[in-house]
């Protein structure tokens, strides 16, 4: 600030009044987020999926391949599952029919946090 007669008047454009930039580990991950939506969005589109837990499923299974690990985090999977139907279908929808993949052994959480198929004899 700088003093003039008692009155202060701010200075011009300082760093602190600038936004921060976004981080590069964020950027890379939205835009990895993106780049898996959109594939999956193809993917999903050629496929015969209508059902929630068949939309689910097919997406556990692009994620088992595409993140390369074999295994997926559960928000990585339904983020892009929001990003490949533009947020068709309701978050508490897709948690439901993931928790019935993992009653019904398809899906097994590991050790890690992470899950993974247990049969994934299905490819795309």
């Amino acid at each position: 600030m700088i003093m003039s007669r008692g009155k202060t008047a701010p200075l011009a454009d300082t760093a602190a009044d600038a936004p921060a930039p976004a981080a590069p580990a964020q950027t890379a991950a939205a835009t990895t987020l993106e780049a898996h939506g959109d594939r999956f969005a193809q993917i999903l589109e050629d496929s015969d999926a209508v059902e929630i837990e068949d939309v689910v499923e097919l997406a556990a299974v692009y994620a088992s391949d595409a993140f390369g690990t074999g295994s997926f985090d559960r928000t990585a999977l339904f983020d892009m599952i929001a990003e490949a139907t533009e947020n068709s279908i309701r978050r508490r929808d897709i948690l439901e029919a993931f928790s019935a993949l993992i009653r019904s052994g398809r899906v097994e959480r590991l050790p890690n946090g992470t899950f993974h198929l247990v049969d994934d004899t299905d490819t795309l």
